[in-house]
């Protein structure tokens, strides 16, 4: 994804900090990868997202823009169409 911008809301595929996808909103971005603010994610991630203070670094490659923010009603595009 290198047309990402911050501010950018993103659908994101689990990594190593957080076992499911999710759905973030670009605070900086960096060469290959950007800082992201946690904005919806799966019940069983609560614990991560407390630990991660509701941020995570991702590769852009496992991110695509989103047109909302809600992860249920875009998981499975997340699924589909993101690496």
């Amino acid at each position: 994804m290198k047309q990402a911008k911050e501010g950018m809301v993103v659908l994101c595929r689990a990594n190593g900090n957080m076992e499911h996808d999710f759905v973030g909103r670009i605070q900086k971005c960096y060469e290959n990868s950007a800082l992201v603010e946690i904005l919806d994610y799966a019940p069983q991630d609560r614990v991560n997202v407390q630990d991660l203070i509701g941020r995570t670094v991702i590769a852009f490659n496992r991110m695509k823009r989103s047109q909302t923010t809600q992860l249920a009603t875009t998981q499975n595009q997340v699924k589909e169409s993101v690496g």
